[in-house]
């Protein structure tokens, strides 16, 4: 991720260059769409075990809960 912090410290122009080039490259090959489908995934899957969990009587009586 660019940041402001890669032009407060002293880098040099090629290094500057690279880390933008980096950027490009995961610009190009779509990353930010696969980790956005990644995340939706997890989510979905986190929610539905919480769901499951949540719902689950004897779970929630094993740690005191009525």
């Amino acid at each position: 991720m660019l940041d402001d912090t890669l032009f407060t410290q002293e880098f040099s122009v090629k290094e500057i260059s690279a880390v933008v080039a980096h950027e490009i490259g995961h610009w190009r090959n779509r990353h930010h769409l696969i980790l956005l489908a990644t995340m939706a995934c997890k989510l979905t899957i986190f929610f539905g075990l919480y769901t499951l969990a949540n719902n689950h009587m004897p779970l929630l009586e094993s740690y005191g809960f009525s």
